[in-house]
């Protein structure tokens, strides 16, 4: 039996992530990574999270997470993590 993959999220290609910089303007990432799935409504949106999830057909999983966070409408930290 053939089993789809599932995938949810942003794609987040790692040559993309790597791209980012501090300094970067909100407009700049949302190029390279298009819009967070999340957006942190109480801190003016000086947080974004990009989050990604896939789940193959044969069982194993993959997710990646990347966080951005703003400052004076600049990039100020950018945190990352995959799992496998």
């Amino acid at each position: 039996m053939h089993r789809l993959d599932i995938q949810q999220g942003n794609a987040l290609e790692q040559e993309r992530v790597e791209q980012l910089r501090r300094g970067m303007t909100p407009a700049q990432v949302r190029f390279l990574l298009g819009d967070p799935l999340l957006q942190d409504p109480f801190h003016g949106g000086e947080r974004w999270d990009y989050v990604y999830y896939l789940k193959r057909g044969d069982g194993q999983t993959e997710r990646r997470r990347v966080t951005v966070q703003f400052q004076d409408g600049r990039v100020e930290a950018i945190r990352g993590r995959e799992q496998g």
